[in-house]
């Protein structure tokens, strides 16, 4: 089951077939390095699903070794800044019934080894590459993109695709990754930023918010000057409900029927 699911999210997220070619570009996911060009094949084991390279087709002057002892294999991993780890296996795991500890490992008591690794080729996990396929534009990552708010970089490249847009870089919202790698925090650009980049008042410099009632559906809309908090109670009593309720991104897409 979990090889089969393995399957799945690979095909869909990466569109890489199980069988190789010589063309497919693999990069570390942190440092967008190419590490490897081709690959033989997609392996499914209980220990998550790796990319079997042979050793001419890894870029291996961006890495250094890091455990040249396990009795399985050679540890290698990318120089800085990058992340990414090759493993070149020194032997078969067909006496290993199950894999090592790790997010991905499920323990199937099988007879055969748990993967079908094989002596002499080089293995790196889907999760630590972004791959580039023969006349694709953008790479595929396996991994998901961050929820709420896109990344800095990401908001730019896609205002700067629309036309007539002029992207002034003080009005991008900083992104700020905690040490969990899943929270983030924002930092809004103070009015007076603003102001001076489009050359008007700061107090002419305005945010719209969306508020839902205690049922979900859409309340009022406040328009505020920038740097402002909305005084909850004044909405209320405006609109004549209770428990109003600022709505997130998604629900804001939801609302309008378009994605932000």
């Amino acid at each position: 089951a979990n090889r089969r699911r393995d399957r799945r999210r690979v095909e869909a997220k990466l569109k890489l077939p199980e069988a190789g070619d010589e063309a497919t570009a693999f990069d570390d996911a942190r440092a967008g390095q190419r590490i490897a060009t081709g690959y033989v094949r997609v392996v499914y084991g209980d220990h998550g699903a790796y990319i079997e390279c042979r050793p001419d087709q890894v870029e291996w002057a961006l890495f250094e070794p890091r455990n040249l002892s396990a009795a399985y294999y050679d540890l290698y991993r990318a120089k800085p800044p990058g992340r990414a780890q090759v493993y070149l296996q020194k032997r078969g795991v067909e006496d290993r019934p199950n894999p090592p500890q790790g997010r991905d490992s499920r323990p199937n008591q099988r007879a055969e080894g748990y993967a079908d690794y094989r002596p002499g080729l080089v293995y790196i996990s889907v999760k630590q590459v972004t791959v580039l396929h023969q006349g694709a534009v953008a790479p595929r990552t396996y991994n998901a993109p961050a929820k709420g708010k896109p990344h800095v970089e990401v908001l730019k490249a896609a205002l700067k695709g629309m036309h007539a847009v002029n992207v002034c870089s003080v009005l991008t919202r900083e992104t700020r990754f905690l040490n969990d790698g899943k929270h983030r925090r924002f930092t809004g650009v103070a009015a007076d930023a603003i102001g001076a980049a489009v050359g008007l008042p700061a107090d002419c410099c305005l945010k719209a918010s969306l508020w839902l009632d205690v049922a979900g559906a859409p309340a009022a809309v406040a328009v505020v000057p920038r740097g402002a908090r909305v005084r909850q109670d004044v909405l209320e009593s405006a609109c004549g409900r209770g428990g109003l309720r600022m709505a997130s991104d998604r629900q804001v897409e939801a609302a309008v029927g378009a994605r932000l």
